[in-house]
C-alpha cells in the first residue's frame, strides 16, 4: 500500500485505515474524483480480511455504476425495504399453513370443512401456496379466492360446497352456529396474510436496467459484510496498543455507519450533499492541498494520498482550517469552507463570514497599494 513502509508497520496500517476512510464514499458517489483508485491500492493486513473485500467491492461498483445518485439510492432503499417485508411475510405464512392443519373447530364437522380447505387443493390452500412460492402469475387467482371469501354469501356458499361433499348435508344446522363463526374468523386471518401479499406484490417497486441491477447487488453484498467488518474493526481496536490505529479504527468505524446509511432501508435517505462537498470538504481541511472549480484536487499522486490521509484522521477544526487558508493567501479556499459550513447549518459559519469578508477587503487594500 501506499504507506507500507511509513514508519513501521503500525503506522502503514493506521495510514491504510485512514485512506480507506476517506475514499470509500466518494468512490461511490463521486468517482471523477479517482477515489477508486486510490481504494483499490488499500493494503490492510492480517485480520481485516472482510474490510478489503468491502474496499474492492465498493472500487468495483463504484466504476461500474458512476456515481450513484440520491434518486437511485431512493430507489434502491424502496426494493430493499419492499423485500425484507415479503421476506417477512413469507416466514409468517409458512408458521402459519405449518399449524393451520392442527386447527380444530368447535363442531367436528366443521373441522373436517377446514382441514379440507388447508390440503392441497383446497381454498385456503390456493390462496397462500403463491405467497409461499413467490408465484406472482398467479395473483389475480389469489385476488378471485380473497373476494370471494370477503363476501358473506360466498364465504357461506363455499362452507355449504365443501360440508355437502364432506358430508353429504348442503347447509350446516343452527347447531352449529358457533363453530361457523369460528371458521370465518380462522379463514379471515390466513386472507389477510393473502391480502398482504397482493398489496406487496402491486406495489413491488421498478427494477429494470443495468443500475437498478447493480445497486441491489451491491446493497446486498454491503448489509451481508456489514456486521463482518464491524467485528473486525472492533477487534483490531481491542487488541492495539498504538494509539494511531485506534484513532484509524475509530475513523473508518464512522465512514462505515455513515456509508451503511446509505444502503440501509430503515434509515430515511435525507438530501445527498453536492458533489463537490464529497471529497473537497474534507481537502478544504488539508490547507497544502490546491483544489479545482469543481472542489477536486489539483494535486494527485503520492501527495493527495498524504493530503486524503491526513484529513480522514483529523478532528475537524475549521476555524483553523479556514485561518490555514487565509494565512497562505487561500482566499477562494477559505470561502469554500464557509460555503461548506453554511451548507451544514453550523453556528460558527456566520463568523467566519465576516472574517472573509475582512480577510477580503484587507487583501484588495494590499493589492491597490502595490499598484499605487
Amino acid at each position: 500500500g501506499a504507506f507500507a513502509e511509513i514508519d513501521g508497520v503500525g503506522r502503514g496500517r493506521a495510514a491504510n485505515l485512514l485512506l480507506w476512510a476517506a475514499t470509500v464514499r466518494p468512490t461511490l458517489l463521486a468517482p471523477s474524483t479517482g477515489a477508486g483508485d486510490l481504494l483499490r491500492e488499500v493494503q490492510l493486513g492480517e485480520g481485516l480480511s472482510a474490510l478489503y473485500e468491502m474496499a474492492q467491492l465498493i472500487a468495483d461498483k463504484g466504476t461500474r455504476l458512476q456515481g450513484l445518485t440520491a434518486h437511485a439510492l431512493k430507489g434502491a432503499k424502496a426494493r430493499v425495504a419492499w423485500q425484507s417485508e415479503m421476506d417477512q411475510l413469507v416466514r409468517e405464512v409458512e408458521d402459519w399453513c405449518d399449524r393451520a392443519p392442527r386447527m380444530t373447530m368447535l363442531v367436528p364437522s366443521v373441522t373436517r370443512v377446514w382441514q379440507t380447505w388447508t390440503r392441497p387443493g383446497g381454498a385456503i390452500h390456493n390462496m397462500l401456496s403463491p405467497v409461499r412460492n413467490g408465484q406472482t402469475d398467479r395473483l389475480e387467482q389469489v385476488k378471485a379466492l380473497l373476494e370471494r371469501l370477503a363476501s358473506p354469501a360466498g364465504f357461506r356458499k363455499l362452507v355449504n360446497d365443501t360440508h355437502q361433499e364432506l358430508m353429504g348435508q348442503h347447509r350446516i344446522r343452527e347447531l352449529q352456529a358457533r363453530a361457523f363463526r369460528q371458521l370465518e374468523g380462522d379463514a379471515s386471518v390466513a386472507a389477510a396474510l393473502a391480502r398482504r401479499w397482493v398489496r406487496l406484490v402491486e406495489g413491488r417497486p421498478q427494477q429494470a436496467g443495468y443500475v437498478p441491477t447493480q445497486l441491489e447487488d451491491l446493497s446486498h453484498r454491503m448489509r451481508h459484510l456489514y456486521g463482518q467488518v464491524l467485528g473486525e474493526l472492533t477487534a483490531a481496536e481491542g487488541t492495539s496498543a498504538s494509539s494511531q490505529i485506534r484513532a484509524a479504527v475509530a475513523c473508518a468505524r464512522r465512514t462505515l455507519e455513515n456509508v451503511h446509511q446509505l444502503f440501509d432501508p430503515e434509515i430515511p435517505l435525507v438530501g445527498e450533499p453536492p458533489v463537490r462537498y464529497l471529497v473537497g470538504a474534507e481537502l478544504l481541511l488539508a490547507p497544502s492541498v490546491d483544489m479545482k472549480e469543481n472542489w477536486e484536487p489539483e494535486t494527485s499522486g503520492e501527495p493527495l494520498v498524504r493530503a486524503l490521509v491526513e484529513a480522514a484522521g483529523l478532528t475537524p477544526d475549521w476555524e483553523k482550517a479556514f485561518k490555514a487558508r487565509v494565512d497562505r493567501g487561500d482566499l477562494e479556499g477559505a470561502e469554500r469552507i464557509v460555503e461548506y459550513l453554511e451548507f451544514l447549518g453550523r453556528d460558527e459559519a456566520s463568523l467566519l463570514r465576516d472574517r472573509f469578508r475582512r480577510s477580503l477587503e484587507e487583501h484588495r487594500r494590499v493589492l491597490r497599494l502595490e499598484v499605487d
